[in-house]
């Protein structure tokens, strides 16, 4: 059974939220920067774009993405990092929130080739 690339949405936004919030913890951010070699924040910089992409092509906001792709600019700057995280979290949290209702309004399941959009 195949989804609709709306379900691939969804999903990447809960989990940039889930990221943000936990790179917007001051002390544990900063040690999962520095472990992974900023390895980390280019990975998360990739769900960005992807999230932007499909959030544009679904017309969902984008926001958040543009958001947290501006935060990963400036994350070497902590105490600015640290706000801009947390801030970038509430972003997503409440642009995931609306994309659910979204897509709890419509089905979203590929079936035969042949996308139901409307239950």
């Amino acid at each position: 059974m195949k989804y609709h690339p709306f379900v691939y949405f969804l999903v990447l936004k809960w989990c940039s939220f889930g990221f943000e919030l936990f790179f917007g913890m001051p002390s544990f951010g900063r040690f999962l920067v520095v472990i992974s070699a900023n390895i980390l924040p280019i990975l998360l910089g990739i769900v960005y774009i992807f999230t932007l992409i499909l959030a544009r092509n679904h017309g969902q906001y984008t926001i958040g993405s543009i958001a947290g792709l501006i935060t990963l600019v400036i994350e070497y700057i902590s105490p600015l990092a640290w706000i801009m995280h947390l801030i970038t979290a509430l972003i997503l949290l409440v642009e995931s929130v609306q994309a659910t209702f979204v897509f709890k309004e419509k089905e979203f399941l590929v079936e035969d080739e042949a996308i139901l959009v409307e239950a």
